[in-house]
C-alpha cells in the first residue's frame, strides 16, 4: 500500500480518496454517503443539547430515553430514528425539520435545528 501524498490540497474526502484510489463504486458511495449524514446527525445532537448547557443524564430524564441511547445517538448517529431526533430536540426547545432533495447522486438529507 502507498502512503498518500500531504502535499496537494483536495476540496474533499472525497477527491483526496479518488485520487488515490480511483472512483468510488456505486455501493462504496452509498456506504459513504450514509456515514456522512450519521456523523453529521450525530454532530446536530451534540450541538443541540451541549448549546443549551443540557446534561446527557437530564436530557435522557427529560426525553425518557436512557443514558446510554443519547452517548450512543451523539457518538455514531448509528439507527437514529427520526422521532428521537424530534424528541430530543423538543426536550431542548429546538424545532427539526427534515429536507430530502434527490438528483442523479443518491438522495441527499439536510437536517438542521433551530429555536422555534
Amino acid at each position: 500500500m502507498s502512503a498518500i501524498k500531504l502535499g496537494k490540497a483536495y476540496a474533499s474526502v472525497t477527491d483526496l480518496f479518488e485520487a488515490e484510489f480511483g472512483p468510488f463504486s456505486p455501493e462504496e458511495e452509498r456506504l459513504y454517503q450514509k456515514e456522512v449524514v450519521t456523523q453529521e446527525i450525530a454532530a446536530v445532537l451534540f450541538g443541540m443539547r451541549t448549546t443549551k448547557n443540557v446534561t446527557r443524564e437530564a436530557l435522557a430524564a427529560k426525553t425518557g430515553m436512557s443514558v446510554d441511547d443519547i452517548i450512543r445517538l451523539e457518538s455514531d448517529g448509528e439507527e437514529v430514528k427520526f422521532v428521537d431526533i424530534q424528541r430530543i430536540a423538543a426536550a431542548l426547545g429546538y424545532h427539526v425539520s427534515l429536507k430530502i432533495s434527490g438528483s442523479l447522486k443518491p438522495v441527499e438529507y439536510a437536517v438542521s435545528a433551530h429555536n422555534p
